[in-house]
């Protein structure tokens, strides 16, 4: 039986992809765009939702990397960014 998962997807250049990659960067920032599904889908995400991922896309290469998000933490309205925490990184079945 697989296990569906809700996937939002963001592209990342290369070096901040590479140092996820890598395991020296454990969070991905994103400048909120309230017009932007994918922010409106991330303000229903809640502590123990276990199926929901981050798809991160290399611009230059297409490669891309799911992490489950372990946590996110947005900011103050005037300020306007959302850091999401990543969790463990998912290999594709």
């Amino acid at each position: 039986m697989r296990i569906k998962f809700k996937v939002i997807e963001f592209k990342s250049y290369p070096y901040h992809w590479e140092l996820t990659r890598d395991g020296k960067k454990k969070f991905d920032l994103r400048l909120i765009d309230n017009n932007d599904p994918r922010f409106r889908a991330l303000s229903r995400w809640q502590p123990g939702y276990e199926n929901w991922l981050i798809k991160l896309v290399n611009t230059a290469t297409g490669e891309y990397l799911y992490y489950k998000i372990d946590d996110l933490r947005w900011s103050q309205p005037a300020e306007g960014w959302l850091i999401i925490m990543l969790g463990k990184q998912i290999k594709e079945e």
